[in-house]
């Protein structure tokens, strides 16, 4: 049925419930030969209508809606009922349609959830990687070819005394240097005053904290490169001369502002004027609690800004803090003309509670300096709170004040851009006169552009924010001023107030709630199941948790956070954007005990399979934090080894290779005689196996093995040999000894970064000694794996874009020696993980796997999986599907067919 005639239907019917709930034309007429007269309760307008019904349902006289349609005519069917009827059947239509399309069906969401981590752990490799590859790349491209300036340049860089300055040297050897070092990090003055003014010396410029750049600074700089990026931030703190011509001045008379010179023009503005190209970076990752952003994201940019909801909002920490906006109202008095000078225009009182605040976090956090910053309005304010911490004779926060990065900062708002601490204190000092009213004279906040300072003070906490005031938000009088700094602080104090949340938080930051009536089934279904669940989380308009899951005893303590792909996921314009960045920051920065996709065709598909994923989700988490917290502390105090039961197949996985390597047989360590055989006798082996046949290759692999008298490490000292896998693999006694596991990656910087682009290692004894733990973590991460697939990784891992010749046979030596090779090619860790092999991991072939690239241990571990719900034999077709699904395969060929039956054949000879 086309589109068009579902409209046509649906108008129908509205028109049917507006001109009669049965036939009407089978009324009309009997009304005419009963009586002439009757007819006037039937208008032309009305007959008009039912011949538009007629026309409209004849759109739906088709096999699959013909039924309906005479139910209508005929009236059987209420045009209320039918209308409903009518929206439920085209629904049902269009998700059946839309999912056999585009064949939603055919991947279910774990599989899609699968190919999403494979894809990050791609992109968060690459990364890592491409530090490396610049460097590898500036070091090629350098071309530093005289070598008698260059030797110049050193010793003038060595002279003690009465060598060139910096623009001289700039000015003789400037090709060389940006060689040598191609990153200049400078000041605009600096660019000044001592690099040439000579155009193209760099290929780019790039200017941070841009806003606050003066368009006369930036145009020397600019001029010397090719390109420029301005980086910076138009709502943050502008160029200014405040401080320079009112240094003294905080507390300005209103009839005082007109002589205060205005802020100025800075580059970013002049660019942004001038229509330059501009891209906005909208991420924001700072504040681990959302509110500390959600005032600035509404009121100055324009709710663009996309944070992410916390789990842990609003909770007490070790240190006496609680993350969120907080409002402290003291009784202090701003002191205009006190007895005593050196009090003059500061507030002792809010000045005494800002140090208790201090004093009570350093006693808190007796292992580590706190991290706070304190900001003031102005410059006596901040001196007295300086002073009276200082005062404290407290040696841990003297140091603090002292230190340069995180620690602990007292500054006035004009001086705190570019500073951020976990949690930031603020001082208003300020405070009403006896009469009640309070004077609106709050210095640079006063004028215009004072919001922008605002801004950068309140966006400067991680954690927490604050603030210690005298007076009330509500006696900042708005109709005594006009200005646009004064009324933000008073609506901020009225947000930090109530604490960020609630209705009227909600309102100041016009919070709207979103209605999404997939998220409301899914939150109603967990409430019937005994869940407190929270829906629509979150202050940012571009994302919001859609379920927050907590237990019943527990309500303000989450366990689960859940996405859907709805409306605003698919706003996201790209991958990263919808399912990359979210899970990243919310898991590994908010620390999220657990975060869950729910995807639409999988919820339409089987509603009750997905709660109960969501449940045991969940109580996995659960269990996991549970058991993390009983292995870490026994009696209270830190585990020791001998404290903790570990299994056997536990204590391998948390061995340290460094230790494994000394727990070996000093024997499996190569000598350069081994060395030598290994290069050697490999090469002759592997030319031999490549012109073999597959039986051949075999014989040729168990021979190879068996060479050790020339010199070669003897395997069998390892207890690596390569019997059949068939004769070598034991069955599972029970169905409980096996489990579906993810697939992990190996991480060549995780153990042995050392190496990385370092290929020479292969080419000494030496080096080839420390690369055995280096393959250890290989296998132990990624085994079982075929051979051809490890000699490329631990290749790409030494920094080797193709491993052949001569490295490649000395490789395949190296591992023949150092795993268990089993009959199938495949590289174990020993031959005993082999033999007790008990886990297959899920979507293998998302990996860039074949089928023949799975170990038949793995397989058929996979099989008895597929089976165990079934009651089906290892080689049904059904089971077959089912394994070829658990690994991420879509179609069943002959060779994986083959494969399966082959590992079948394992489990039925035992």
């Amino acid at each position: 049925m086309r589109a068009e005639d579902l409209l046509r239907g649906a108008a129908a019917l509205r028109v049917l419930q507006t001109v009669a709930p049965q036939t009407l034309a089978d009324d009309w007429f009997a009304a005419i030969e009963a009586e002439p007269s009757g007819v006037a309760g039937f208008t032309s307008q009305s007959l008009e209508s039912w011949l538009v019904v007629l026309r409209d349902l004849a759109a739906l006289d088709q096999p699959a809606t013909r039924e309906f349609r005479e139910d209508l005519l005929e009236g059987r069917r209420s045009p209320d009922e039918a209308s409903s009827v009518f929206r439920s059947a085209v629904n049902a239509a269009t998700i059946t349609e839309r999912l056999a399309t585009h064949r939603f069906g055919d991947l279910p969401g774990e599989a899609h959830d699968q190919r999403i981590h494979h894809y990050q752990r791609m992109i968060d490799r690459l990364r890592r990687q491409v530090p490396e590859q610049v460097r590898q790349e500036i070091l090629r491209d350098r071309s530093i070819v005289d070598d008698a300036r260059l030797g110049e340049l050193r010793r003038e860089l060595n002279r003690k005394r009465g060598g060139m300055g910096i623009r001289q040297l700039f000015s003789r050897y400037a090709d060389l240097i940006v060689q040598i070092t191609p990153c200049v990090l400078v000041s605009p003055e600096s660019v000044a005053r001592f690099i040439p003014p000579r155009a193209d010396q760099f290929d780019l410029v790039v200017f941070d904290e841009a806003s606050q750049v003066r368009v006369a600074d930036a145009i020397g700089a600019i001029g010397r490169g090719r390109s420029a990026v301005i980086v910076g931030d138009s709502k943050q703190m502008p160029p200014t001369s405040y401080m320079e011509v009112r240094n003294n001045r905080d507390d300005l008379d209103l009839n005082e502002i007109d002589d205060v010179v205005e802020d100025q023009e800075s580059i970013l503005d002049e660019c942004a004027n001038a229509g330059v190209e501009r891209r906005s970076l909208e991420w924001h990752y700072r504040s681990e609690d959302e509110s500390l952003i959600a005032f600035s994201n509404a009121h100055y940019y324009n709710g663009n800004l996309t944070s992410f909801p916390s789990p842990q909002t609003g909770r007490q920490q070790e240190d006496g803090s609680r993350t969120g906006i907080h409002l402290i109202r003291v009784n202090g008095e701003f002191l205009r003309e006190p007895s005593e000078k050196s009090l003059k225009r500061t507030n002792p009182v809010e000045a005494d509670e800002i140090v208790r605040l201090v004093q009570r976090r350093f006693e808190a956090s007796e292992g580590q300096i706190p991290s706070i910053g304190i900001v003031t309005f102005n410059v006596q304010q901040r001196d007295l709170i300086d002073e009276r911490l200082r005062a404290l004779d407290d040696d841990r926060i003297t140091e603090a004040l002292d230190q340069s990065d995180e620690g602990l900062f007292v500054k006035n708002l004009e001086n705190v851009q570019g500073d951020e601490r976990d949690t930031i204190v603020f001082s208003t000092a300020f405070s009403c006169e006896p009469d009640g009213r309070l004077r609106l004279n709050f210095g640079p906040l006063t004028l215009k552009g004072g919001e922008r300072r605002l801004n950068v003070a309140v966006t400067r906490a991680r954690r927490e924010v604050t603030v210690v005031t005298s007076f009330d938000p509500e006696d900042i009088d708005l109709d005594r001023t006009s200005s646009q700094g004064l009324r933000d602080l008073r609506n901020y104090m009225l947000f930090a107030r109530v604490g960020g949340a609630g209705d009227q938080a909600d309102a100041l930051i016009d919070r709207r709630k979103r209605d999404d009536p997939h998220r409301d089934q899914i939150a109603n279904q967990l409430r019937l199941d005994g869940y407190a669940v929270s829906t629509d989380v979150g202050l940012s308009e571009q994302f919001r948790l859609d379920l927050v899951i907590a237990r019943p005893e527990a309500p303000d303590k989450p366990v689960a956070a859940v996405l859907l792909d709805g409306v605003s996921w698919a706003r996201r314009p790209t991958v990263a954007d919808r399912d990359l960045l979210p899970i990243t920051v919310l898991q590994d920065r908010l620390k999220w005990p657990v975060v869950l996709r729910v995807w639409l065709p999988d919820w339409i598909r089987d509603p009750e399979a997905e709660i109960l994923r969501l449940e045991q989700a969940i109580a996995n988490a659960q269990s996991s934090v549970v058991a993390e917290a009983e292995h870490v502390t026994v009696g209270g105090g830190v585990a020791d080894a001998d404290d903790v039961d570990f299994s056997v197949d536990e204590a391998d996985q948390l061995r340290e290779p460094e230790a494994a390597e000394q727990r070996e047989p000093a024997e499996s360590v190569l000598s350069s005689e081994g060395l030598t055989a290994v290069r050697a006798f490999s090469t002759k082996a592997a030319i031999e196996a490549e012109e073999a046949s597959p039986q051949e290759s075999q014989f040729v692999a168990r021979a190879a093995d068996g060479a050790s008298s020339a010199g070669l490490p003897q395997p069998g000292l390892l207890g690596h040999s390569s019997d059949a896998v068939d004769a070598a693999w034991q069955r599972p006694s029970s169905i409980d000894q096996v489990r579906a596991i993810d697939v992990t990656h190996w991480n060549p910087f995780e153990t042995g970064h050392e190496f990385y682009s370092h290929a020479e290692l292969l080419e000494s004894e030496r080096g080839w000694k420390r690369l055995r733990p280096y393959l250890h973590r290989l296998l132990s991460v990624e085994g079982p794996i075929p051979m051809a697939k490890a000699i490329p990784k631990l290749g790409s891992g030494l920094g080797l874009e193709r491993v052949k010749g001569s490295r490649r046979q000395s490789m395949i030596g190296f591992l023949r020696s150092e795993a268990y090779l089993d009959a199938d090619e495949m590289l174990w860790c020993s031959k005993e993980d082999s033999r007790m092999h008990r886990t297959a991991r899920r979507y293998l072939l998302f990996n860039e796997w074949s089928f023949d690239d799975i170990s038949l241990p793995e397989v058929a571990v996979a099989l008895i999986l597929s089976s165990q719900n079934r009651r089906l034999k290892l080689t049904d077709e059904q089971t077959m599907r089912g394994a070829l699904r658990f690994f991420g395969g879509e179609r069943l060929t002959q060779r994986a067919r083959e494969r399966m039956q082959a590992a079948a054949r394992l489990l039925e000879h035992q």
